[in-house]
């Protein structure tokens, strides 16, 4: 189904601006620096693993707000070097996902070149199902 098909959709869904615009930046997306992997560990419990080759822990931002995590890495001016061959990029960047309900950001590491963001989803207990006992 095209965008849109979805436009077309818009007129008879109210409340749904939001999903609208998520899928229409979802059509525009073709970043692909640095590359990600994104791992399910259980139904509860995710993680981010980004290739952060060249970047340190001071050279990396991470924020989390409205439900969008953003994750920037700014390159420091580096001495001049004669390369021969260069093959790791060491450019400037800017990763966003959008995660789901109750989906919290618990941590954050970089360990030999990777960035890895764990995610675990956190669902109050007032929102939790309930069992009714049947008399």
């Amino acid at each position: 189904m095209t965008l849109d098909a979805f436009g077309r959709l818009r007129p008879f869904t109210i409340g749904f601006d939001r999903v609208f615009k998520d899928l229409e930046k979802l059509q525009n997306v073709s970043e692909t620096y640095p590359p990600y992997n994104l791992i399910k560990s259980s139904d509860d419990i995710f993680f981010i693993e980004l290739a952060v080759a060249g970047f340190n822990k001071k050279d990396l931002e991470i924020e989390y707000k409205n439900s969008i995590l953003t994750i920037k890495g700014k390159t420091s001016k580096k001495e001049e070097v004669n390369y021969i061959h260069k093959g790791i990029s060491e450019r400037s960047f800017t990763r966003v996902f959008t995660l789901a309900e109750h989906i919290k950001v618990k941590t954050a590491e970089v360990t030999n070149g990777l960035l890895v963001i764990s995610l675990e989803r956190d669902i109050p207990e007032e929102e939790k199902p309930i069992a009714i006992k049947i008399k």
